[in-house]
């Protein structure tokens, strides 16, 4: 159900939270692959909950647009539009989730500098559920496969072994 949610244009934005019982690697693999903007196990506390509806509900919602001027961040042959929540590839609209589309946001205003996965994670509000904090590294792979990113290649990111990533100029 969450990918054909995030597959289609009209409900793409809609953050979606996976709460289940199944806690291991592999299921919440699965569910960020499936498009899942968080993923929670049972147990959880309430408030834990709600704050984490607070921040995919934060995330999913457009910035104030700024002026009419084009304000795009562009790296290389990508226009990111911070404003409209949009991605443009070649003129080419690139669906992305809102965590993916933060990723590049906060990759691009941080241009030629690295970018610390700690700093990731607390810009997109990702926290640390159980001592884990690989969601990133599904992100970011997503992110890689819909910009047509080579990991090996990396032109469009780089990661830093052991450090973070940055925008590859």
């Amino acid at each position: 159900m969450c990918h054909l949610l995030k597959a289609d244009q009209a409900t793409g934005h809609i953050p979606v939270i996976m709460l289940t019982a199944k806690g291991e690697e592999d299921d919440k693999v699965t569910g960020f692959d499936a498009g899942a903007d968080d993923y929670i196990t049972k147990p959880f506390g309430w408030r834990e909950l709600f704050a984490r509806i607070e921040v995919a509900l934060r995330r999913s919602q457009p910035s104030a647009p700024q002026s009419q001027e084009d304000n795009a961040l562009r790296v290389k042959d990508l226009a990111i539009y911070p404003d409209k929540y949009v991605v443009e590839q070649d003129g080419r609209r690139v669906d992305l989730t809102p965590t993916e589309f933060g990723i590049l946001r906060v990759l691009a205003e941080h241009r030629g500098n690295i970018v610390t996965r700690n700093e990731l994670n607390e810009a997109l509000g990702i926290t640390n559920n159980g001592g884990e904090i690989r969601s990133l590294d599904v992100h970011m792979r997503n992110l890689r496969k819909k910009l047509g990113d080579d990991i090996q290649e990396c032109r469009y990111i780089e990661t830093i072994r052991r450090i973070g990533f940055r925008v590859n100029e």
